[in-house]
């Protein structure tokens, strides 16, 4: 068997885009910058940096230096940003995939 592509109904695209457009807007009000392809986020909470990305900062040509000491990394889609800065902001640990530590 091969891959199988989703291919979305309208009712599943229009729900996707409000998504998005949700996520789009926190990353507004909390000030979240994004890379220019916006798949990684970079945040500030507490004085700890977090950065949440779908893929690894050593497989990005824009990081040379590789991981910063200073920075949480935390290996995860954009969909689950909301998810995360609200349980970082209220206190939680996280693993590096996002989960309850």
């Amino acid at each position: 068997m091969g891959y199988m592509k989703w291919k979305p109904n309208k009712a599943q695209k229009e729900e996707f885009k409000q998504r998005m457009n949700e996520i789009e807007s926190f990353i507004s009000e909390n000030r979240i910058d994004a890379s220019a392809s916006r798949d990684s986020f970079y945040f500030e909470i507490a004085g700890q940096k977090y950065r949440v990305s779908n893929h690894a900062v050593e497989s990005s040509p824009y990081h040379p230096f590789g991981r910063l000491e200073d920075v949480i990394y935390i290996h995860a889609s954009k969909t689950r940003l909301i998810e995360i800065y609200t349980a970082l902001a209220a206190g939680k640990k996280l693993n590096g995939r996002g989960a309850e530590a």
